[in-house]
């Protein structure tokens, strides 16, 4: 009898550690950020200037969106054929509304956006689209309240392979397709042309990040022929398929190599690595689509440093490590630590999650602060809606104790709607 009583007393104990254990354990959630309705008369926008393939982060997002050094967002749309610029403070209030102009006068249609680190402002790419001059493209340098200042017209061989970046007050850069690079400057009537070679080109898919590209790119494609300055860096004795080297790029510069890191599971003949953001601490974030590796799905504890290797190797010798096919619209957000770490993988579908009857369409990462992940997100069906949302990791009873008080509390809205 007695034995039987510790034996229950340990079952119970056990289930309590358990219970604490999994209420302290953490999630992440979904918390409103931004929503206006694409429907509503009263909306500043009807429909989204997006869905134009970018480049350099290798991604469709629903609509151009750029960011300035004081954290606004400004998300682009339509209104009545017209361009509209809402310009989003930091706590997710609709700051102003920005009506990009031409020169003449002419509004703007469907152009791609960038700003300057102020945000005093604006840059638009947008084609001219005249007969017989197919790659015909009009840069505007805009003031704050969206009066054109200064404009380029140039030639470009592509249409839709366009990247902009404001890199400082007065300048900016245009990828334009993936052999020329093009600086613009407030003054200078004529832009800067640089035609890229071999051993003068960006590692594609870059990311503009404090001034710099940067890029995450296979070490194998690093110490090819066309780049045998950084054999001496590497050395070939530590070749290895998941090294990969962190590198920045600028045209005055070309190519530095930063540091060398190990991505388990990722493969250095896919060359680069889509970089979709870098944050305060050096972390970098990784999206990736279709494919997922069983891996990832394992518990944090099991990827740890430790046995690392071992669970990979067991993996691939079970044949499992490729894992399973996802939806295509299904993504995947990994997080690394600068060593090249993965900390965090987060699938998009099971952080947010449509509501009854809606159906969601996932864009871009908009930015990382240390509030959260910023991502955006359309409802594309009846009544649309265009959303920020934000991606936060919380303890679970932190999580519970938020949704109790959104019952009994105004202070605790459980949506945001601005529209």
């Amino acid at each position: 009898m007695a034995r039987r009583k510790r034996f229950i007393a340990f079952i119970i104990f056990m289930m309590l550690v358990s219970i604490v254990i999994y209420n302290c354990s953490a999630i992440y959630i979904v918390e409103p950020f931004f929503l206006v309705s694409l429907r509503h008369p009263q909306s500043p926008i009807n429909k989204l200037c997006g869905k134009v393939y970018d480049p350099i982060r290798r991604i469709f997002p629903r609509t151009s969106i750029a960011l300035d050094a004081k954290g606004r967002i400004y998300i682009l749309g339509r209104k009545k054929g017209r361009a509209k610029i809402l310009v989003i403070e930091p706590k997710g209030k609709m700051e102003r509304i920005i009506t990009p102009r031409l020169k003449d006068g002419r509004f703007l249609k469907s152009p791609l956006l960038s700003v300057s680190p102020s945000g005093n402002y604006l840059w638009t790419v947008e084609w001219e689209g005249e007969e017989g001059k197919i790659g015909l493209h009009r840069i505007t340098l805009h003031g704050c309240n969206g009066g054109a200042k200064m404009d380029w017209l140039i030639e470009t061989e592509v249409t839709s392979h366009l990247a902009l970046n404001a890199y400082s007050e007065e300048g900016a850069y245009l990828v334009s397709g993936t052999d020329e690079f093009i600086c613009f400057r407030l003054g200078q009537k004529e832009p800067q042309r640089l035609k890229l070679s071999e051993n003068f080109h960006p590692p594609y898919p870059i990311f503009f990040h404090g001034g710099k590209y940067w890029g995450i790119t296979g070490v194998k494609w690093l110490i090819s022929e066309i780049n045998y300055q950084f054999q001496g860096q590497i050395g070939k004795a530590k070749i290895r398929e998941d090294l990969f080297g962190i590198v920045t790029w600028l045209p005055q510069e070309g190519t530095r190599l930063l540091s060398v890191i190990r991505l388990p599971g990722l493969s250095a003949s896919e060359r680069t690595v889509i970089l979709q953001w870098i944050d305060e601490q050096g972390n970098f974030y990784h999206t990736r689509g279709g494919y997922t590796s069983l891996y990832d799905s394992l518990p944090s504890w099991v990827r740890k440093r430790i046995w690392r290797e071992w669970v990979i190797k067991i993996l691939k010798v079970l044949r499992l490590y490729d894992g399973f096919l996802r939806p295509a619209q299904d993504v995947t957000l990994r997080i690394f630590s600068p060593r090249g770490e993965l900390k965090e993988v987060i699938r998009l579908r099971q952080v947010i999650r449509p509501r009854k009857g809606e159906k969601l369409e996932y864009g871009q990462l908009v930015k990382v602060d240390d509030k959260g992940i910023y991502w955006e997100v359309e409802k594309v069906n009846e009544p649309r809606e265009y959303r920020i949302v934000r991606l936060v990791k919380k303890r679970r009873w932190q999580v519970w104790l938020d949704a109790l008080r959104s019952w009994f509390s105004p202070a605790y809205p459980r949506r945001k709607v601005t529209y």
